[in-house]
């Protein structure tokens, strides 16, 4: 039995920001249509990369053109790595590459510009980030023999005020960065004691506005889906807000979703009051393997949360299985003998649950057929 993809997607998507759609036109008498109720193109998102570049074990800016470059201050950047990750749900593109982030004693950055930039609270009140992360490597001294290398943690990524050829990130030219520790809070030489990572948001990397959630230690057997949003508010220099959301659900509301970071501004807001660029950091006291993936920049939360809305087909003589993520809740399955607007039906079959994909198992047709979610 072999199982195809049939890509499918109900919101539409800008091929030059996301990975162009895909479709298999014929397979088992059976194709699929996207659906009429699709909504509008995204046209607040401003950049998505799976880092789907062609070489790899090479650092990010050698082997992405212009989109990132080497900044200031040199050193090793992250490199293009072999490997990708997932979410449960959420929209990813093509290929098998992703970003390797180094803590093992290197220290430099890339840095790619935003499309729209500058950001600020004119045209963008909140601006948001996403991506997939997983730590794959923590050692004993992460930390060094710092105490208080705990309390602060370590900024590996995040918006920055300045363009991609600027001159070195200060602490307050990183807007929302997201932060990270590793060790013992009980031990007082800050050196690693277990193999856990705590997360954390700032309003800058700013000593005094890091704020990290002590109610969560993840593992190198965690693959997390971050959401990060940087708010500016206009009533002071102190108070613009951070907030850190970590696994919330793709194709969700923001409104059902709770951070578990938000970090008030206690140390001054963003430099210049805007936001221009986005770096990757290699830091000496991140872990020592850090791998990340499908990094996305919008003006919204759908922007950054989308929905996987994919269609499989799998032939199991004499029917056909159809199955789709359980994160996509809400949508009835239908089928039709033609590509018209009329005569859509619903499939009877019972809807089972198949690990995280719901499945319908549908006698196979002697002609085509043809498949949508409508919802």
């Amino acid at each position: 039995m072999k199982t195809l993809p049939i890509h499918y997607f109900l919101k539409p998507i800008t091929p030059t920001k996301e990975t162009p759609v895909r479709f298999l036109t014929k397979l088992i008498c059976a194709v699929v249509l996207i659906a009429a109720s699709a909504s509008p193109l995204q046209a607040s998102l401003d950049f998505y990369d799976s880092f789907n570049y062609t070489n790899v074990n090479a650092q990010l800016a050698t082997v992405a053109g212009t989109n990132w470059v080497a900044y200031a201050g040199g050193g090793v950047h992250p490199t293009n790595f072999l490997g990708s990750l997932s979410y449960p749900g959420l929209l990813t593109g093509s290929g098998d590459n992703s970003v390797l982030l180094n803590g093992a004693g290197e220290s430099g950055t890339a840095a790619r510009n935003l499309s729209q930039k500058p950001y600020n609270i004119a045209n963008a009140p909140t601006l948001y980030y996403s991506l997939t992360l997983k730590v794959t490597s923590i050692i004993a001294n992460d930390w060094g023999t710092a105490a208080g290398s705990w309390t602060n943690g370590s900024f590996m990524l995040g918006f920055n005020q300045k363009l991609q050829t600027g001159t070195a990130i200060g602490l307050g030219d990183a807007a929302a960065p997201l932060l990270i520790r590793t060790g013992d809070p009980n031990n007082t030489t800050g050196a690693a004691s277990f193999q856990g990572y705590q997360l954390g948001v700032g309003v800058t990397a700013a000593n005094t506005n890091r704020t990290f959630d002590p109610n969560h230690v993840y593992t190198t057997s965690d693959t997390l889906f971050i959401v990060v949003s940087y708010t500016f508010n206009s009533g002071t220099t102190n108070d613009d807000v951070a907030k850190l959301y970590v696994n919330p659900v793709p194709g969700s509301l923001e409104s059902a979703n709770t951070p578990v970071v938000t970090a008030a501004s206690l140390g001054g807001d963003v430099s210049n009051n805007q936001i221009q660029s986005f770096f990757l950091r290699n830091n000496s006291v991140e872990p020592s393997s850090t791998q990340i993936d499908d990094l996305r920049v919008g003006t919204t939360w759908a922007d950054v949360t989308p929905l996987d809305l994919a269609l499989r087909i799998q032939a199991a003589s004499p029917n056909t299985v159809i199955s789709w993520t359980t994160n996509s809740t809400g949508y009835i399955l239908e089928t039709n003998a033609t590509l018209d607007s009329t005569n859509w039906g619903t499939i009877a079959s019972q809807i089972g649950i198949v690990n995280d994909r719901y499945s319908v198992t549908n006698s196979a047709s002697s002609g085509n057929r043809f498949y949508r979610l409508r919802k």
